[in-house]
C-alpha cells in the first residue's frame, strides 16, 4: 500500500473515476482557491512533466475532461455547467499563454 493513500483523500462529485483529468482538477482547485495566474502556470507546467505532455496539451486535458461531464451530467444544471466551462476554459488559457 502506497503511504501517501493512508493520509490523503479527495473528496469529488458523484461521477468521479481513477482515471481523470488532473489538469481539470487543477484548475478547478486554482479558482477554488483564488491562485495567482503564475502559480497556475508553475503548477500546470509541473503536471505536464509528470503526464509528460506539452504545456499547451493541458488546454486539452480541460476540454476533454469538460466534453465528459457535458455527457454525463445527470444533475448538474446546465446553467453551472456553462459557467464552469467559461471559467475553466479562461484559465488554463492564461496559465498556457
Amino acid at each position: 500500500m502506497n503511504p501517501w493513500r493512508s493520509r490523503f483523500t479527495v473528496i469529488d462529485w458523484g461521477g468521479s473515476e481513477i482515471e481523470g483529468y488532473p489538469i481539470f482538477d487543477l484548475v478547478r482547485f486554482s479558482l477554488s482557491f483564488q491562485l495567482s495566474s503564475s502559480r497556475l502556470q508553475t503548477e500546470v507546467v509541473r503536471h505536464c512533466r509528470v503526464l509528460q505532455c506539452e504545456t499547451i496539451d493541458a488546454v486539452s486535458y480541460v476540454l476533454a475532461a469538460l466534453g465528459h461531464i457535458a455527457n454525463n451530467l445527470g444533475h448538474f444544471p446546465l446553467d453551472r455547467f456553462s459557467q464552469m466551462t467559461n471559467s475553466c476554459s479562461l484559465t488554463i488559457q492564461g496559465a498556457v499563454n
